[in-house]
């Protein structure tokens, strides 16, 4: 029979290499995923409509966003996630769930 003294202590040992490591995951996980997208990037993907026939939530994860609940309409996503982004917003129209159609979004236009 092994002491109450010395199963604590392994099980104690075991919980802390368990949470090391999932620590060391997560810091993995955020160094090495691709977490940034650039404005070429979203060019690219703009000017092959790459995007158009995907559903909304394929796009949205191609141009790392979460897709709103929406299955007809128009889907206009910033990147002010992302630290120094210069370019514009993207606009996506969805029909049925699937984009039909990707651009950068222009705003209406303003006369003085």
């Amino acid at each position: 029979m092994s002491s109450p003294g010395k199963s604590s202590k392994a099980l104690f040992i075991r919980l802390a290499v368990l949470i090391v490591l999932g620590i060391a995951t997560l810091v993995a996980v955020k160094l090495y995923a691709p977490t940034t997208i650039t404005h070429s990037e979203v060019q690219d993907m703009l000017n092959s409509h790459e995007l158009v026939g995907l559903s909304l939530a394929e796009a949205a994860s191609k141009l790392q966003h979460t897709a709103p609940p929406t299955q007809d309409g128009l889907v206009v996503f910033d990147f002010a996630h992302i630290r120094g982004w210069k370019g514009g917003v993207v606009a996506l129209d969805v029909r049925g769930g699937r984009v039909v159609s990707a651009a950068w979004n222009v705003g209406p236009e303003t006369t003085d």
